[in-house]
């Protein structure tokens, strides 16, 4: 049954992958002209766009680090981003003609040079997806620092506790040591109590990290109550195993279902990723039996990194639970799809006496660009206000 559901996970992906790059190659080439080596050129470029990335996919164990793979990640990457406006805005002209076909409204000079008008399209198709991809590639470089106050009813000797949140980094070819240094010194500046990283710390192609101890930044980092991390989907993608050694090399304890005694006034508990059931064949442990003899009388955070099953957070008497894992869709308009998804895609939400607050994370996954939402990192002051 599993390897079913992967069968037609993997049929439906290649279809729409293959298909739409197919709709934009087809109506590219009916708007190039017909000289020969432009013709070829661009197929040749539709095709090493389309397959570059999956390419890696199967080569990426045997040539681990070389600059062939870089050659085919970057740009199949951005093609993810690349494809998906060209696609859109191909589509959006699509729907004009189909309009004008039935209701026409085109300009003179459109509708009486339609070898121009495709030229033209092309370019300007080709123009605004180019400038799409730089913005949102300067965006996701380019991370805010989010204050927020939560008040929770139960006392704190330090009061208030600030907690850095940092989700979805997705270290790795894309997310390297520059990014990460830059995170550094956001942390360093904030100076927060705690530090949580809330999963997804590592991208899935595993081999550039562990060679080039890509997390090393990370280890200058410190906080007086500790640095705490949770595995997220993508550390069970890539091998979860070698996955929090890895991490925990990095001065970086990770919560797998289980509960650390912060100051001894604070409790803060880690939950393994809901794809440890779809990866190793396990179930996670109840919260119920994570949380049991536990003091209640203390603050309680929960670090899970989907933002699913919030009621379960709610009945076990979660004062704050932290997540990321939407990246809040990265990529307009799949942010609109997203927030449809969960109850709360990014932001705080609060349910019963329980509050959440979900991350659009720190990095990428796929292509390096991010568009209608920014990176953050989000630092979070905890106020005990008891009655």
């Amino acid at each position: 049954m599993k390897y079913l559901a992967f069968a037609l996970f993997f049929l439906t992906f290649f279809g729409i992958w293959f298909g739409a790059n197919f709709y934009v190659y087809h109506r590219g080439m009916q708007a190039l002209p017909s000289v020969p080596w432009i013709r070829i050129l661009f197929t040749v470029l539709i095709i090493f766009l389309s397959t570059s990335y999956i390419l890696v996919r199967f080569v990426e164990r045997l040539i681990p680090d070389s600059p062939v793979l870089h050659l085919f990640v970057w740009p199949g990457s951005f093609w993810f981003a690349g494809l998906m406006y060209s696609f859109l805005l191909v589509l959006l002209i699509d729907l004009l003609r189909l309009t004008n076909h039935f209701i026409p409204f085109f300009p003179a000079f459109i509708s009486d040079n339609p070898l121009t008008a495709k030229k033209l399209a092309f370019l300007a198709v080709t123009g605004i997806t180019m400038v799409l991809l730089l913005v949102g590639y300067i965006n996701a470089r380019t991370p805010v620092v989010r204050h927020l106050t939560i008040s929770i009813t139960k006392s704190m000797p330090k009061n208030p506790f600030r907690v850095a949140l940092v989700t979805d980094m997705h270290f790795g070819i894309l997310v390297g040591k520059n990014q990460l240094e830059k995170l550094t010194n956001i942390l360093k500046n904030e100076k927060p109590d705690l530090i949580v990283f809330g999963g997804d710390l590592m991208d899935e192609i595993q081999q550039p990290v562990l060679r080039n101890d890509i997390g090393s930044p990370l280890r200058t980092l410190s906080a007086p109550y500790g640095i705490y991390a949770v595995t997220g989907n993508h550390e069970y993608i890539g091998g979860v195993e070698k996955a929090v050694q890895y991490i925990e090399s990095l001065g970086i304890r990770v919560l797998r279902d289980s509960v650390a005694n912060i100051g001894n006034f604070f409790w803060l508990a880690g939950r393994e990723d809901r794809d440890i059931k779809r990866f190793n064949g396990k179930k996670r442990i109840p919260l119920n039996d994570i949380l049991a003899g536990i003091d209640r009388s203390k603050p309680l955070l929960l670090v899970d990194h989907q933002p699913l099953g919030l009621n379960e957070a709610v009945e076990a008497g979660v004062d704050l639970q932290l997540s990321g894992h939407t990246h809040h869709g990265q990529l307009w308009p799949f942010s609109l799809i997203v927030k449809r998804m969960y109850e709360v895609s990014h932001g705080y939400l609060r349910k019963g006496n329980t509050q959440f607050y979900v991350s659009n994370g720190y990095g990428t996954w796929g292509p390096p660009v991010r568009i209608g939402n920014r990176p953050e990192v989000a630092i979070i002051t905890l106020e005990s206000v008891t009655k």
